[in-house]
């Protein structure tokens, strides 16, 4: 948990900034993944828990999330749910363009100030570059 910058070399590999038996899954942490070559697979969630997430329904998030620096074809992100729980919007983090990934928050229109949860963020990519109903881009579980 923290501030982290993750780089993989030019193999597959795993990148999650979230350790293994964390209690916090990301909240408070914002992470750097690059996966460096290869068909790589981030982690922004398990089967058990969404990572990035700060707990706050009236708070988008944006000080804690994952930014993949390198997202290219053969990588996937991993999320916890199904495709119907994330959207994806354009956006800027940094000063550099990319598509920022949201989880919506069932509060919205029920919760005055509610707002979806940034959890991550794919530098260099717009929303038509990506479907996240496509499983060769992101794996639920």
């Amino acid at each position: 948990d923290g501030r982290d910058l993750l780089i993989g070399t030019a193999s597959d590999e795993v990148i999650n900034g979230v350790p293994v038996g964390s209690v916090l899954n990301g909240r408070g942490s914002y992470d750097t993944l690059t996966g460096n070559g290869g068909n790589d697979l981030f982690i922004l969630g398990t089967a058990s828990a969404v990572f990035y997430d700060d707990g706050i329904s009236t708070s988008s998030g944006a000080t804690d999330l994952a930014a993949i620096t390198d997202f290219t074809a053969g990588d996937r992100i991993q999320l916890h749910g199904t495709a119907t729980e994330y959207r994806l919007a354009s956006g800027r983090v940094s000063g550099s363009a990319g598509v920022m990934l949201y989880r919506l928050n069932p509060s919205v229109g029920s919760t005055p100030g509610a707002t979806d949860e940034l959890i991550g963020f794919i530098k260099g990519l717009t929303p038509a570059n990506l479907n996240l109903a496509d499983s060769s881009q992101f794996l639920y579980v």
